[in-house]
């Protein structure tokens, strides 16, 4: 028995220090994979936090980028309203061109008219001036050299000629004098 004793204390001694090995390993594993898993979750932890912060800064991105279309969206807004009243204003500009083109017409015409009338005014006037005064110069030529009248036919001759010079040096004097102002 003591043999059996002793046989069975050898056994449980080594089942013992086998055992404590096989466990000390197991525990070694088990160590080993909790710092893995430790490790896994700083890691994980990490990606957490930097997930949450890259959250954040696409919440904020996310905001401006809405803040921006918003903005861009009224200045669109502005715009096209800007350009239904250039539109607006071009129609109404035409149609005022046009009847400022009407009129412009209608002025040219006018002044043609005037023009024409400016012109047969002034040989209205260069015709006047010498069929007036020549018949006087003429009346007072045959009386100062056919008849005895002298003395009124001088008088006609010379207020005949003076009314053709002065009324010529009025006339065209004060045309080139108008003209230079």
């Amino acid at each position: 028995m003591k043999k059996l004793f002793l046989f069975l204390c050898l056994i449980l001694s080594f089942t013992y220090i086998y055992a404590d090995d096989l466990i000390n390993q197991k525990l070694d594993e088990q160590d080993k994979l909790i710092n893995e898993i430790e490790l896994q979750i700083f890691d994980m932890t990490k990606l957490i936090s930097s997930l949450k912060l890259d959250k954040a800064n696409m919440e904020n991105h996310i905001i401006q980028l809405e803040n921006g279309n918003q903005k861009m969206g009224d200045e669109i807004k502005f715009l096209k309203e800007n350009n239904d009243e250039l539109h607006t204003a071009l129609n109404s500009n035409k149609e005022d061109t046009h009847e400022v083109i009407n009129i412009l017409g209608g002025m040219t015409e006018e002044i043609a008219k005037i023009n024409k009338q400016k012109e047969l005014s002034d040989k209205f006037i260069q015709i006047t001036i010498p069929c007036t005064t020549i018949p006087l110069i003429i009346s007072g030529a045959y009386l100062y050299f056919i008849t005895d009248e002298k003395d009124c036919g001088k008088i006609m001759m010379i207020c005949g000629g003076g009314l053709l010079i002065g009324g010529e040096l009025v006339w065209n004097g004060g045309k080139f004098i108008l003209k230079i102002w």
